[in-house]
Order: structure tokens, then C-alpha cells, then sequence
């Protein structure tokens, strides 16, 4: 089994650029799954830092996505969307479920996505990739609910995200709803 040697680890907080380091030096297995992975506990730093420790634990989002029921409004095209917070974004996720047909008019899709909390979204950059026939698509909003403090953000679109449709755009940024 391989092993690397971590000395510290530097947490930086993206909303102030403070950053904090915490000693480690110590040597660690590398894992395969999540179970086998080590935890460190972080004690004795000021309550700032303490949330800034805590905001590199893992977070489960359920992001449901709306079709609209405009005719033609579900799309084959892959769907992707980055979530953006206070505490970073969660890079470019392809939105996917094996063998089921999504994003339908008038469909609801849901999916858990886990990544490093984000803190509080600030908004999200949805689009698709324009593949397949019927690309066109007519996104209704989007829902993410942060599955560990059950707080829940709702991204207003009612818009085509179509080449052709509308303003001819496949990505767009959502803001929260207020």
C-alpha cells in the first residue's frame, strides 16, 4: 500500500484570503474509498479558523433540476452545472443517471452531489453540451439543498437554453431567488 508524507495542511477562507496552517507531519496511507480515509481533529485554533477547518468536510447537495412543459422543451444534450459559494465552487458537474432519460418536459431530475462545503451559494453556471437530437432545452429553475443544513436555494430561469431559441444561449448564470 503507498503512503505520502503530509506536513501541513493550509486552509484558506475565499471570502477573506486569511489563511491557517495546521501542522500534520505525519505519514498517511493512501485509500481507495472514502470509509478507509483518515481524519484529522482540529483543536486549540480560534473559532474562525475552527470553521474554516470544517468547511473542508465533505457535503452531500441534492440539486433538482425543473423542465419546463413549453412544447419541445426537454433536451438529449448532456447537462452540466458549477456551483459557486462563499467558500469556493464545485467545478463543472455532469449531471447523470444511468439508464434513465432525463431532463423531459415537465420532469423534476434529481441528484446528490458531494463535494467541500461551498458555504452559501451565491449563484450557478448551468448548461448543456448541444449533442444530440433535440438539443433544445427549456429550463424551468433549479433547486439545491445543502443535505447537512437542510437549507435550500432556489435558481429561477424560465428560460431556452437553445442555439437557435430565445437569446441563443446553452449556459447560463442563476442567481438565488431572495
Amino acid at each position: 500500500e503507498g503512503m505520502w508524507h503530509c506536513y501541513d495542511i493550509t486552509v484558506t477562507n475565499n471570502a477573506t484570503g486569511e489563511k491557517s496552517t495546521i501542522g500534520v507531519n505525519t505519514w498517511l496511507p493512501l485509500v481507495k474509498s472514502k470509509k478507509d480515509a483518515r481524519y484529522f481533529e482540529v483543536t486549540k485554533l480560534q473559532e474562525g479558523r475552527t470553521m474554516a477547518v470544517r468547511s473542508l468536510a465533505a457535503v452531500k447537495y441534492k440539486v433538482v433540476v425543473y423542465t419546463g412543459t413549453e412544447s419541445g422543451a426537454g433536451t438529449d444534450a448532456s447537462v452540466y452545472v458549477t456551483m459557486y459559494g462563499t467558500f469556493g465552487d464545485s467545478g463543472k458537474q455532469k449531471l447523470n443517471k444511468r439508464m434513465k432519460n432525463l431532463f423531459e418536459s415537465g420532469d423534476a431530475d434529481d441528484f446528490i452531489l458531494e463535494f467541500v462545503d461551498l458555504g452559501d451559494l451565491q449563484k450557478i453556471h448551468i448548461e448543456h453540451d448541444d449533442s444530440g437530437f433535440g438539443s433544445a432545452w427549456f429550463l424551468d429553475k433549479v433547486d439545491i439543498t445543502n443535505l447537512s443544513t437542510n437549507r435550500t436555494w432556489n435558481f429561477p430561469c424560465n428560460k431556452w437554453l437553445d442555439k437557435k431559441k430565445g437569446d441563443k444561449q446553452i449556459g447560463r448564470d442563476l442567481l438565488p431567488m431572495a
